[in-house]
């Protein structure tokens, strides 16, 4: 059974971030709206894989 693949349009998101090293950023401002939007994306995807881990036991 295939998962349905989650589609949003694209849009530009203002982020502004603070430097922890080299290699790694941490997000210190966004827009409230961008926040939510990006909340409820990482929200499903994450029932995504654990829907996923579920099927494959």
């Amino acid at each position: 059974m295939s998962t349905p693949r989650l589609v949003y349009p694209k849009h530009d998101v203002g982020v502004f971030f603070e430097a922890q090293s080299t290699t790694l950023a941490k997000i210190i401002k966004m827009h409230d709206r961008d926040e939510k939007e990006w909340n409820a994306y990482m929200t499903a995807r994450e029932r995504v894989l654990i829907r996923e881990a579920r099927e494959k036991k």
